[in-house]
């Protein structure tokens, strides 16, 4: 089988690899569709600090069952669809040990930390493959990212009747916007894309505020209240983002971390202490996240085109990449289709 590999940045290669049988265990899985996240990107441009080059990208799958390996559950059988869990867990860190595998310290994520998905079969443990019949390959795509969304709502404590601030409005921030109002939250959304905050007024954000506006602060309290939203949550990384988060929510309110920040952020932690904030960061997802996920993505998501801006056949994964860094701004999602294998 033809296989995608970063060879080194900006070097995008196919090469023939012998198609994989399942272990014990296992399934073989076709991949259909392979979302592109952003962490691919910085692979791509050599700006992700986490991965050795060569490297298999890719975690955002739509699969479907194609054969089983010794001792797995009658459940999991030829032709069923599904996702793919693409952390990894030693179980013996703190994080494991306590139920927050997620996070674990030892995790290598698929195509970042090991080789991923860009290739038409794989292997996975059973244990780590999410059954969605009922969902769409693109919707099966979509699971992970929104899973991280569904997890960093979660992270936001109780939402319902409360204000959050959501900056940034890419994928993962249209799923906490659409998480948290399922919970019962107002949303207010930021991003300094004028498109963007277009697309989450036509989403249903509760409020959108430019983020680079003269009166940015007197807006987010004039719609959420006079001491501010109860909730900040940072899905950017940007620097300045973390000091308008601890300045902007309320008094003993909350804060979450879920952009990466590229380098070191200077702040001063005056507002933590005389707010007494909480601050927290979220990562990854865990299996009941994939599993609430793919319950709610149908009703919240039922027509996906929206969210994708463009897709690609797996033979042009290269033009995939050099589209995405040229538009940059203006993608939500990119999408790479796969041929069945199933016959």
């Amino acid at each position: 089988m033809n296989t995608f590999r970063f060879a080194a940045p900006h070097q995008g290669v196919f090469d023939t690899q012998p198609d994989p049988t399942p272990g014990e265990g296992e399934l073989l899985v076709s991949i259909r569709r392979l979302g592109l996240c952003g962490s691919d990107l910085k692979t791509y441009t050599g700006m992700n600090p986490m991965v050795e080059f060569p490297i298999v990208p890719g975690h955002e799958i739509g699969a479907e069952i194609v054969d089983v390996g010794r001792n797995v559950p009658a459940w999991y059988h030829k032709g069923r669809r599904g996702t793919v869990i693409p952390y990894s867990s030693c179980g013996e860190c703190p994080a494991c040990r306590n139920g927050r595998v997620n996070t674990c310290a030892n995790n290598r994520t698929l195509g970042v930390g090991r080789d991923g998905a860009a290739r038409p079969l794989m292997t996975v443990h059973h244990a780590d493959f999410v059954l969605g019949d009922g969902l769409t390959f693109d919707q099966l795509a979509l699971v992970e990212p929104m899973s991280v969304a569904t997890h960093a709502a979660c992270q936001a404590g109780e939402a319902n009747g409360r204000a959050v601030l959501l900056f940034g409005f890419g994928l993962i921030g249209i799923g906490i916007m659409k998480e948290l109002q399922r919970r019962g939250a107002t949303v207010i959304v930021t991003d300094i894309s004028p498109a963007k905050l277009e697309l989450a007024r036509v989403m249903g954000a509760n409020h959108t505020v430019p983020v680079d506006g003269e009166r940015f602060a007197d807006q987010v309290r004039d719609v959420s209240g006079s001491w501010g939203p109860e909730v900040c949550i940072d899905a950017v990384g940007a620097d300045e983002v973390v000091t308008m988060c601890l300045e902007t929510v309320c008094v003993s309110g909350r804060v979450v971390f879920l952009g990466y920040h590229a380098g070191t952020v200077a702040f001063n932690t005056k507002p933590i202490v005389s707010k007494e904030l909480t601050v927290c960061g979220t990562r990854n997802a865990l299996r009941e996240d994939f599993e609430q996920t793919i319950r709610s993505l149908p009703a919240a998501f039922p027509d996906t085109t929206q969210l994708v801006s463009s897709r690609f056949e797996f033979a042009a994964m290269d033009e995939a990449f050099d589209f995405w860094k040229r538009n940059r701004t203006d993608v939500i999602k990119l999408l790479i289709d796969f041929p069945s294998v199933l016959k």
